[in-house]
């Protein structure tokens, strides 16, 4: 479900073009709603090795939480940035408060107690300790173990930054499968990821996209990110998701 990188990602970085952010590896930008993907909070999650664990966060922490604090500025949704550690099991942890410009340590049932009070479903039992692997982060087996299965919850894949105003002005859903560019319409399983992400947007004059790629097979295994797919998402109206264009890759970039 969370990049890790991509070849869209990696181009953007290559060309230094930095109208585009997003966040890659272990640091995430996650909208998290309710069963009827109305959003409840937003929260971006970073894994850090555990010597770092109290260190100032770092220039990528603070422009992934600088993006999320205008969208909770601009929809009401509250926001939390959280850290866990990712070269140790996870039992707890670290919370930003911002009035003190520090992490405070929190439990994992605690955390769980208040992503509740934020009024999101959260299964009963105990959350006690969580395993790093190399299959998915801990915090996300948490996240997986832990909260209700009526939780609705995305990541924020890419967003396009007016640089003159430092403001989202478009915010992208990036998919990418072996079906042909013609062929591929958007899964109705994620639908529900695109209204959450809808809802969170409406009223903002942020339009929500989705983009896809077509992944090949031959003669290697890659992203072909030369032409893209674009699909619209409106919530205001019956029809969720309606196809926009299909389009070069320097045109995506240049308009």
């Amino acid at each position: 479900m969370y990049y890790q990188s991509n070849a869209l990602y990696d181009y953007l970085k290559r060309r230094n073009i930095t109208k585009f952010e997003f966040t890659s590896k272990n640091l995430w930008q996650l909208v998290y709603g309710d069963s009827r993907a109305n959003p409840k909070l937003l929260v971006v999650v970073s894994g850090v090795k555990a010597r770092e664990i109290y260190a100032e966060p770092s220039a990528e922490e603070r422009k992934a939480c600088k993006r999320l604090k205008q969208l909770s500025s601009l929809t009401k949704v509250p926001m939390l940035f959280i850290r866990f550690t990712v070269d140790r099991d996870v039992e707890n942890v670290y919370i930003y408060n911002n009035k003190n410009k520090n992490f405070t340590v929190m439990t994992m049932d605690k955390l769980a107690q208040l992503y509740k009070e934020f009024g999101l479903p959260v299964r009963k039992g105990s959350t006690s300790k969580y395993l790093n692997d190399k299959a998915s982060s801990a915090y996300h087996k948490w996240q997986r173990n832990s909260l209700g299965k009526d939780l609705s919850v995305t990541d924020i894949d890419l967003m396009k930054i007016d640089l003159t105003k430092d403001a989202i002005i478009e915010i992208y859903e990036l998919k990418r499968s072996y079906i042909s560019l013609s062929k591929w319409e958007p899964y109705e399983d994620d639908y529900k990821n695109f209204r959450l992400l809808g809802n969170l947007l409406s009223g903002t004059g942020i339009p929500l996209k989705i983009v896809y790629n077509v992944r090949k097979t031959k003669p290697n295994l890659n992203d072909d990110i030369s032409k893209l797919k674009i699909f619209k998402v409106d919530v205001t109206k019956e029809k969720l998701i309606e196809y926009e264009s299909t389009i070069q890759l320097e045109e995506f970039i240049r308009r």
